[in-house]
């Protein structure tokens, strides 16, 4: 029977229903809330954080669920939850005031705020005496100094300003550095050992690895060839890779890819899928082959709905303990396995590589399969069969123990990012339930989360949509659309891409910064306007934005949508060189643009050669069907569904040939 229950027992939230039953008096973010605030005259609390965030369940472990803890903050502040995969916006304000006053940020993300929401104080995990500490502090100085907090708030908020406005000048630089440029600095912080960048913990950061993929297409570069293999190969190998069922942990928390903080997040696990599926055709190996695979097995199981759509994310913690649902001592090991148990153990490192603490291994390798049968002199397909074996049985026991905690909620961006990642599966792998998958859960966004006016929401939740959609959710939602149409030929797809880029363009572009707004200008409105123009775990919502109005343009023949991304690329391009990894996806448009977007139409049967075969990076296809209404293909109907291919480059069609083979060819010419 629960002692206390609050306000949040009416959240829709997993991440707020955790906080139901805390003795804190908390409330949802809302106009309520803060008109509490301000006619009480109390100091806010906004604390922020995520179902699968383990420092966000210490906190409230020690502090949320504490009598006295509850106590102090009752009394002194109003206290506000927020769930930062809810409310990005809410998150990113916030936390630039975090990091303003502290130079770090992360979650739990905790900030002090007057009754106006302007922020007084901020940080992250703070141990209960601390806490109570700070708050009746807090309290005290804002009661007997209210004069000095406001004259903080406004400086802090002014920072908070100029920190935004430092790659919003309108001043364009003489120099504009070149996609070789960017990625000779980039190369400087890879890990030569271990795959990654050279820092510690060790983040997946797909858009790095995309672009560099991208750009070993472009130049040949075989340091860029190695270097992504090795990455890639690594993580694949180590323990942030569950081994036993696929999927990917968020981050490692060493520089080897060997002990992972073990939340497994769908956005990573679908740009993951994305880069291990463009990968295996350059590379054809095996091991990518799998793990691309082994990421959708963890998605069917885990995180997939009834309606076809995709769940958040599962926790790092089960019994209150990190990582415990994943974990082996040997001696477990060796009673399931029994007498098959000797080469599963020396394979998968335990008790040596694998060893991590208190008698428990976490599963990793150390050389692939090819390489472990050649040195034990196996067959591999025995061994492959062995190991498949042995991994039932391992699931099977493990399948006995707590689950770590599942976020229900379907966030729609993250959705479009798996959606892309099937879809580049489906390219790769040729799996058709693939791209029968990708198609339900779009369709089922459109069904839900789209309203009649283009209105899109965030979050679905019970086969209910709510929260207006941001910047991200449209613009990934958008290129999901885009690759759609790309692999199969339907032009609703692009004509529906094409109208929620219009919607996109009124109510999200700012013509004085140049760049779209991360909130929609119906939207509530911050304390700070927000512009995404850096990757973070999530690609840009800009760059993508700007990339999808590049090729949009090109279908459409719109030289503004054509010519805006370019602008935006001479707004931002000066911060390249200083921080390269934070602008890869923007890095992938100054490559595409550089060396010119490719346009291949077809013209023959749509039962005939499907261009989804042959889809390449700077190159967007088109179905010149007789009822086509892209002006990219309504001069180059076929003539019965005669098969022709034309390839065109800016403004100019080269003529028209009959092969794949001469296709290509002209393609890269």
């Amino acid at each position: 029977m629960e002692t206390h229950t609050n306000r949040l027992i009416h959240a829709a939230s997993p991440y707020l229903l955790q906080h139901a039953h805390n003795p804190v008096d908390w409330y949802e973010w809302g106009d309520e809330v803060w008109q509490k605030a301000k006619d009480e005259n109390k100091l806010v609390l906004v604390s922020i954080g995520y179902s699968a965030c383990h420092w966000c369940h210490v906190m409230e472990h020690e502090s949320f669920e504490d009598e006295e803890t509850a106590k102090a903050m009752n009394e002194s502040i109003i206290s506000i939850k927020v769930d930062r995969e809810e409310r990005p916006d809410v998150d990113q304000v916030y936390m630039d005031a975090c990091q303003l006053i502290t130079g770090r940020g992360g979650w739990p993300l905790n900030v002090i705020c007057l009754p106006d929401g302007r922020p007084i104080h901020a940080g992250t995990y703070f141990p209960k005496a601390h806490w109570i500490d700070s708050i009746n502090k807090l309290r005290d100085f804002y009661t007997q100094n209210p004069e000095r907090a406001d004259e903080y708030a406004t400086r802090l908020t002014n920072g908070m300003a100029n920190l935004e406005l430092v790659n919003l000048k309108n001043e364009q630089s003489e120099i504009l550095y070149n996609t070789t440029e960017v990625y000779n600095a980039l190369q400087k912080a890879f890990d030569i050992t271990y795959g990654g960048l050279s820092y510690v913990p060790k983040f997946p950061m797909p858009p790095v690895w995309n672009f560099v993929l991208d750009y070993h297409s472009k130049s040949c570069d075989e340091i860029a060839k190695v270097q992504l293999y090795q990455t890639l190969s690594k993580m694949s190998m180590g323990g942030i890779y569950d081994q036993l069922c696929g999927g990917f942990a968020r981050y490692s928390v060493d520089g080897e890819w060997k002990v992972p903080h073990f939340e497994k997040m769908l956005y990573d696990n679908a740009q993951l899928l994305s880069l291990y599926s463009r990968a295996y055709p350059l590379y054809k190996e095996p091991l990518f082959k799998e793990t691309a695979e082994g990421i959708i097995d963890f998605a069917m199981v885990e995180l997939y709905n009834n309606d076809g759509l995709f769940y958040s994310a599962l926790d790092a913690d089960s019994e209150g303990i990190e990582g415990k649902y994943y974990v082996w001592s040997e001696e477990e090991l060796n009673i399931l396995l029994g007498e098959d148990s000797k080469h599963y153990i020396a394979y998968y490192g335990v008790g040596k590589e694998g060893f991590w603490e208190h008698d428990y291994n976490i599963l990793l390798l150390t050389k692939t399969t090819e390489q472990y049968c050649q040195d034990e002199k196996l067959e591999i397909e025995e061994f492959k069969n062995y190991i498949r074996e042995c991994k039932k049985t391992l699931l099977a026991e493990r399948d006995k123990r707590i689950k770590p905690g599942l976020d229900d909620k379907i966030i729609v961006s993250w959705n479009c990012l798996m959606v892309k990642g099937l879809i580049e599966s489906y390219k790769s792998f040729r799996n058709e339930t693939y791209i029968i998958t990708a198609e339900k859960c779009i369709n089922k966004i459109i069904e839900i989360a789209l309203d009649e006016n283009l209105n899109l929401f965030r979050i679905i939740k019970n086969g209910q949509s709510k929260i207006s959609a941001f910047l991200e959710d449209y613009s990934y939602m958008i290129d999901a659309l885009i690759d759609l149409y790309q692999v199969t030929g339907n032009e609703y797809y692009i004509d529906l891409a094409k109208r929620l880029t219009d919607k996109t363009e009124a109510d999200f572009y700012d013509k004085d910064a140049g760049l779209f707004c991360f909130i929609s200008k119906n939207g509530e409105q911050l304390i700070v306007k927000k512009f995404d123009t850096t990757d973070d775990v999530m690609p840009c919502a800009n760059a993508v934005m700007a990339t999808n109005l590049f090729k949009l343009g090109h279908y459409y023949a719109n030289m503004e949508w054509i010519n805006t991304p370019q602008e935006m690329l001479k707004k931002l391009n000066p911060q390249f060189l200083k921080f390269p990894t934070g602008y890869a996806h923007w890095l992938q448009l100054q490559l595409m643009v550089e060396t010119g977007l490719v346009q291949w139409v077809y013209t023959g049967k749509p039962s005939g050669l499907n261009l989804k075969d042959y889809i390449l990076p700077g190159v967007v296809f088109a179905y010149a069907n007789s009822d086509s209404k892209l002006p990219l293909v309504v001069d180059k109907h076929g003539n019965g569904y005669e098969s022709k291919h034309y390839i065109c480059k800016g403004n100019t069609c080269l003529a028209p040939v009959d092969s794949v083979e001469e296709a290509l060819n002209n393609c890269f010419s």
